[in-house]
């Protein structure tokens, strides 16, 4: 097979032999004990995602054989494609593909940023202003200098003195209850110093509270008591946000409408 490979495509017969042997399942003598390089994860049916299941390894590897369908083989293939373009596929954490996903998400995330801003700008009751590193010559920083991050979007209701710190995020819809639970860990809890999306957020926040006349000097807005709050604008419904009924604002993009800001608390 590798030989009839290697006489249609401009590629070395070892990395041939490398794809079919990740493409591909194999005999163990104990079905629930992991091969070397696999955890308990990747051996337990029930878990999705797993890097010895048939829709990763469509082909079966018997002797010296190769058994495949190529119907199976297409959606394999069609399934690695969604992993990766959606950021999901099992890396090893220092792996020039995880870096390559992490550019993946960054360059989702961008876009969806950019997407929101648009479209919040294009409601004239509200000032919007997007990726905001500093407010007039204050960095948003911490009280020890650390970098607390840019604000995806700063929406202002003048009507109702209202300034919305919105942290926008492109999340990939959580499928299965373990998935979902992921979900909630990297959005609502910290990981020893690792913070996760709220708790970094919320530090955003706090600094506009603490920045308040310079939000009303910069952006020319009438003195008095102006009201700070935050919300979570997403792509798609956070399914952990209901299930483990966290108290947070958290937005639709497709249900954005200049109420909506006015509304929040």
């Amino acid at each position: 097979v590798v030989e009839m490979i290697a006489k249609d495509i401009s590629v070395p017969k070892d990395k041939i032999s490398k794809i079919i042997g990740d493409m591909s399942l194999f005999q163990r003598d104990d079905y629930l004990t992991p091969p070397i390089g696999f955890s308990k994860h990747d051996v337990f049916p029930w878990k999705f995602n797993r890097k010895l299941s048939f829709i990763r390894r469509p082909i079966t590897l018997v002797n010296d054989d190769l058994i495949w369908g190529n119907r199976q083989l297409y959606h394999s293939l069609r399934y690695l494609y969604d992993l990766i373009t959606s950021s999901r596929l099992p890396v090893s954490e220092h792996g020039k593909m995880k870096r390559y996903l992490a550019k993946l998400i960054d360059a989702r995330g961008n876009s969806f940023n950019d997407v929101v801003s648009e479209k919040l700008k294009a409601f004239k009751t509200l000032i919007v202003d997007s990726k905001v590193k500093k407010v007039n010559s204050q960095r948003i920083a911490d009280s020890n200098g650390n970098d607390l991050g840019d604000i995806d979007v700063l929406v202002i209701v003048p009507s109702k003195k209202k300034i919305v710190v919105v942290e926008v995020k492109d999340f990939s819809f959580a499928k299965t209850p373990y998935e979902m639970h992921q979900q909630y860990l990297s959005v609502f809890c910290d990981d020893g110093d690792k913070l996760c999306y709220i708790s970094k957020h919320k530090k955003r926040v706090d600094w506009i509270k603490a920045h308040i006349d310079e939000v009303v000097t910069k952006y020319n807005l009438d003195q008095g008591k102006w009201k700070v709050v935050d919300a979570l604008v997403v792509d798609e419904s956070i399914t952990s946000n209901e299930f483990y009924h966290q108290n947070q604002t958290i937005l639709l993009y497709s249900e954005l409408t200049e109420e909506t800001f006015k509304r929040i608390k």
